[in-house]
């Protein structure tokens, strides 16, 4: 006897079919996953070492050259302001704005061609000044100047009208000191920088 469904046909019977898939998932597959990254080479410690001393000595050269530099003083010129074998911090940069003004401690270049240590003096006379001195007592413009700092002695000298582009400069120490008085004027090209402290011996610590 023949099945038959509601309608009395009868029903056709097809065996189950495995379920579809698209075609797509059949040949899906996990997502690739990226190259792993190779390692930074690692630097050794002997070439970072020598990494950094080069570093520094170059920052060190740079600093000497153009921002500061540290000077010893030797001899009694600048006594009592300075003595032999203290050490005074110099700075290079400070004249590229402006020139050496009356009153500062500069260090320039030595004045002697067969000299090797700069000297460090005082600014008295700067372009268009005339400089005097009167048994001892110094004079710009032709007026007396208060020299609190000074071991004046007796010497007379001038006047002298500084010419441009150039400074006169004295010791502190006038009986002792080496000096415009000898050498003549000081071309601004030669100095180095300015005097601004004081720093050695610690207990002698003052600005200039």
């Amino acid at each position: 006897m023949t099945e038959t469904a509601g309608n009395g046909s009868p029903e056709e019977v097809r065996p189950a079919e495995a379920s579809e898939v698209p075609p797509e998932a059949e040949h899906a597959s996990a997502p690739e996953t990226p190259p792993p990254t190779p390692p930074k080479p690692v630097k050794s410690a002997t070439r970072e070492i020598i990494e950094t001393l080069l570093i520094t000595v170059v920052i060190a050269l740079l600093l000497r050259h153009f921002v500061l530099t540290v000077n010893e003083i030797k001899g009694s010129s600048m006594e009592p302001t300075l003595y032999t074998a203290e050490r005074v911090i110099t700075l290079k940069f400070l004249y590229w704005f402006h020139p050496p003004r009356r009153g500062d401690v500069i260090v320039l270049a030595n004045p002697f061609p067969e000299g090797k240590d700069d000297f460090i003096k005082r600014v008295i006379g700067v372009p268009g000044d005339t400089v005097e001195m009167r048994k001892g007592q110094v004079y710009v413009n032709e007026k007396p100047i208060n020299e609190p700092y000074a071991n004046r002695g007796d010497d007379s000298f001038g006047p002298r009208q500084v010419p441009p582009g150039q400074v006169f400069v004295l010791g502190d120490n006038r009986p002792k000191s080496v000096d415009s008085r000898w050498f003549g004027y000081v071309s601004i090209k030669n100095v180095d920088g300015r005097a601004v402290l004081l720093y050695w011996p610690l207990s002698q610590w003052k600005a200039l």
